[in-house]
């Protein structure tokens, strides 16, 4: 029995099935009839995973015969188009840019112009000396070409070499030029093209200059600056100082340049001595940097010199070991300064002293600060014009070579002191920001003075200073 109704049961499904195939349909659908393990085929397996229908379809209606279904990668809608990020604005430099750099390549031509010093020897050394026209090539350069400083095709065809030219910075590096090689080739020319790009009234130009002596610097064909003592004393000096224009008030090197391509041309004609000239120019972009200047080194000071030898710390008087002293009994100086107690703020006597113009020293100006006399006491009135712009300023700047014991006195108030007692180190040259607290305090509107002792013990002397106020 269990046989027969097992044999119906299996014919039952083929007829079934066979009624499926007819009507196209690829499989027969699953049904609830039980199905022993055996009967079932192995690719219905994984049908069985899906719940079966709960209804079976009826029997006219055949299943729709679906396409294989091809997944295809889902499109992303795109995102909001952004507004493109605006490319940041190139950087300024943070500090100068170069138009010009120290011992760059320079267009020159040498003079032979022998010098007879103040001795009369040829060559020599000493001061107030003299050029024979007679054999002054660069004198007869110039009357030849009085304007070559604007000549230049001329100056181009000049040869070349790199600076610097002359011994004062290092001989070993100078120019191979007549201008170190001879000491009778006391005249130098020399010219360059440079490059301004972006000009513009905002920026700021600064020249810096190496040179000893008589100098005259042009720029576009145009005088910019000159120091000329005509042999005597003070047209050199001691590194790359800024230079300013003293050919025209009120204008500054920016006035003389011009967008594209403009060029330097510059003459020396050294004396005795060293000999030197390089220089650099920079630019700082859209600068509110300036200086007011209320006198500049170089300029005229009331003077007083003492007697007060030294004796060395070999107890040799004036030589030149350290570690001595002054004596009490023969320093005028100390005496000076004992008796008058508060000199720093007598103008009364101050102002019937000698003057003369610095730089002061052994081979500069002559006023008689050499041998024992090393007590120099100087005195230098000025003018504020505008003391609310002045006090706006940044800094005040001392600018200053001493050598050596310095004290600086600014209306009768001491601001800067350098001063080593014959032990330390207490010489010195450079820019130095004083106490801009104590100076607001101290200037006034209109007349203002400075007061300066310099003590010197062995070695050389020297003194020069300008006085500034200077806006970053």
């Amino acid at each position: 029995m269990k046989k027969l109704t097992s044999l119906l049961l299996v014919l039952a499904m083929l007829a079934s099935a066979a009624v499926m195939t007819a009507c196209g349909g690829e499989e027969a659908p699953v049904t609830d009839a039980p199905v022993t393990d055996t009967e079932t085929p192995a690719e219905e397996e994984a049908a069985e995973e899906e719940p079966a229908a709960e209804e079976e379809a009826p029997a006219e209606e055949a299943p729709v015969e679906e396409a294989p279904v091809v997944e295809e990668p889902a499109v992303e809608e795109p995102a909001p188009e952004e507004p493109a990020p605006e490319e940041p604005a190139p950087e300024e430099p943070a500090g100068p840019i170069y138009l010009l750099e120290q011992m760059e390549t320079y267009h020159y031509i040498t003079h032979y112009c022998p010098y007879t010093d103040g001795a009369g020897t040829v060559g020599g050394g000493a001061a107030g000396g003299f050029f024979d026209e007679a054999s002054d090539e660069m004198a007869m350069f110039i009357a030849e070409n009085p304007e070559w400083y604007k000549d230049t095709a001329l100056m181009a065809s000049w040869e070349e070499a790199e600076g610097p030219f002359g011994d004062c910075i290092d001989k070993m590096i100078a120019a191979d030029t007549d201008f170190v090689n001879d000491q009778h080739t006391n005249g130098l020319m020399v010219y360059k093209t440079f490059n301004v790009e972006n000009y513009s009234d905002a920026n700021l130009y600064e020249l810096y200059c190496f040179y000893d002596n008589t100098v005259y610097i042009y720029v576009n064909g145009e005088l910019f600056f000159y120091n000329d003592a005509n042999c005597g004393n003070g047209d050199w000096n001691g590194g790359y100082d800024l230079i300013k224009c003293n050919t025209a008030e009120g204008k500054d090197l920016g006035d003389f340049l011009k967008e594209g391509e403009n060029y330097i041309a510059i003459s020396i004609k050294n004396c005795w001595g060293g000999r030197e000239l390089d220089l650099y120019m920079t630019c700082e972009l859209n600068s509110t940097k300036r200086d007011v200047s209320y006198f500049d080194r170089g300029t005229e000071w009331h003077y007083s010199v003492f007697a007060c030898p030294y004796t060395d710390g070999e107890g040799t008087i004036d030589g030149g070991a350290a570690g001595g002293f002054f004596d009490e009994a023969t320093d005028d100086m100390a005496k000076f300064i004992a008796e008058n107690p508060n000199f720093m703020s007598d103008t009364a006597l101050l102002s019937t002293w000698e003057t003369a113009s610095g730089p002061f020293g052994n081979i500069m100006e002559d006023i008689g600060w050499t041998g024992s006399n090393h007590g120099l006491i100087l005195y230098k009135s000025f003018t504020v014009e505008n003391l609310e712009e002045a006090l706006s300023c940044d800094s005040f700047i001392w600018d200053c070579a001493y050598d050596n014991a310095i004290h600086t006195y600014l209306n009768g108030v001491e601001v800067y002191e350098d001063d080593g007692e014959c032990v330390n180190q207490d010489w010195n040259e450079g820019e130095w920001v004083l106490d801009k607290a104590q100076l607001s305090e101290l200037l006034k509107e209109g007349e203002n003075y400075f007061v300066v002792t310099i003590k010197d013990a062995w070695g050389g002397r020297n003194f020069d200073a300008g006085f500034k106020a200077h806006w970053d």
